[in-house]
């Protein structure tokens, strides 16, 4: 799934991206109050982020897990791969190539972004696993933070059984009628 503002930003949501995997180094991990969870359920997606400015397109791609289960507790793990590991690059859903892994450059502000999507939504009871990422050059940890919260809302709304999309879109700040989406080719 895809969609864009045509000006400053494009944003692609898909199930998953294996090459996006990395051997965890370093946990971050947090707990938050939650809604009661609907049982064993488990939850896939994967965000790419693009932002426009002033002739500069940081890109950021950012995957995990949501599993939900019965209980009123919902743990996040950002898995870090550490500074130092090297992956094979990866082509992302837009077709842009990343290196995989999140170093400690980007995890925390990850970990910053999916607290403040979950602390300001109804997550449910479970776990929440961020064990997928790419970056590049021009990545920054304000769009890593960025990406969390959109792979957040993203999750949330997949276990309700709505769109990612639209949420994603609307968590950017633009109305979906306005932003151009869609799925064509090299697009989804």
């Amino acid at each position: 799934m895809y969609a864009a503002d045509g000006v400053r930003w494009s944003l692609w949501i898909t199930d998953d991206a294996p090459a996006a995997a990395y051997p965890r180094q370093r946990r971050l991990r947090t707990g938050f109050p939650a809604g009661a969870g609907t049982g064993s359920l488990g939850f896939r997606a994967l965000v790419e982020l693009h932002r426009n400015h002033g002739g500069t397109a940081p890109r950021f791609v950012l995957g995990g897990m949501l599993a939900t289960r019965r209980g009123r507790h919902l743990d996040l793990d950002v898995r870090e791969s550490g500074d130092d590991w090297a992956g094979t690059p990866f082509e992302g859903p837009s077709g842009v190539r990343y290196q995989p892994g999140l170093p400690s450059e980007y995890s925390c502000a990850v970990q910053d972004g999916c607290a403040e999507e979950l602390s300001a939504g109804q997550p449910v009871g479970g776990t929440l696993v961020i064990d997928r990422a790419g970056h590049m050059g021009e990545s920054s940890p304000l769009l890593a933070r960025e990406a969390a919260g959109l792979l957040v809302r993203a999750l949330t709304v997949l276990q309700r059984g709505e769109d990612p999309l639209a949420a994603a879109v609307a968590r950017l700040g633009e109305r979906p009628g306005r932003a151009g989406i869609g799925s064509g080719a090299g697009h989804d």
